[in-house]
């Protein structure tokens, strides 16, 4: 097969204008494109970043927050045991406890922190001990047995226990503590 010139010349001019139109328009164009989408990607990961920060902080705000509050309601910055007292009181009233006895004791000063000793008097059976015990474990406040002590409570009734639970709970005084 044979090519004259008549077909070589257009056939040179279409190759030079696809050539030009390559080099010209099409390789720019797409090395734009490749650079903006990497740009965009870039960018994509930067945000990606900084969300995934803001999160963070956020959820470090949060818990901080949380912990703070938490730890308001574990150990109170004053001595208020009004609202514990009337818990504990709720408590035995609701299990029916019979010849109850709630004291507080001398405060004991700390550096950090200051415990206020409780004693508790009352009759009732292991059950009402059971719950009133997994009471004071699962409350906000932070109150610790001490000392436990249960003794037959009388001949007749089995079941009746009398038990002296020694107790404490803690306050903070403002300036000690995590404040």
């Amino acid at each position: 097969m044979k090519i004259n010139r008549d077909q070589l010349i257009p056939a040179l001019a279409a190759i030079g204008f696809a050539a030009a139109f390559v080099a010209l328009f099409w390789l720019p164009h797409h090395a734009a494109v490749a650079e903006k989408r990497e740009k965009i990607v870039l960018q994509k990961q930067q945000l990606d970043t900084t969300l995934a920060k803001a999160k963070t902080d956020q959820i470090k705000s949060q818990r901080t927050d949380t912990t703070q509050a938490d730890f308001d309601l574990a150990i109170p910055p004053k001595a208020d045991l009004g609202p514990l007292l009337v818990q504990v009181s709720g408590r035995l009233d609701e299990a029916s406890v019979q010849d109850r006895e709630l004291k507080t004791n001398t405060v004991v000063e700390g550096s950090d922190f200051s415990r206020v000793p409780m004693t508790l008097h009352f009759k009732g059976n292991l059950l009402t001990l059971f719950d009133l015990l997994g009471w004071i474990e699962s409350h906000k406040r932070i109150i610790r047995v001490d000392k436990l002590t249960v003794q037959n409570g009388s001949a007749d009734q089995d079941d009746l226990l009398l038990i002296n639970v020694e107790m404490s709970t803690f306050f903070r005084d403002g300036q000690g503590g995590a404040s």
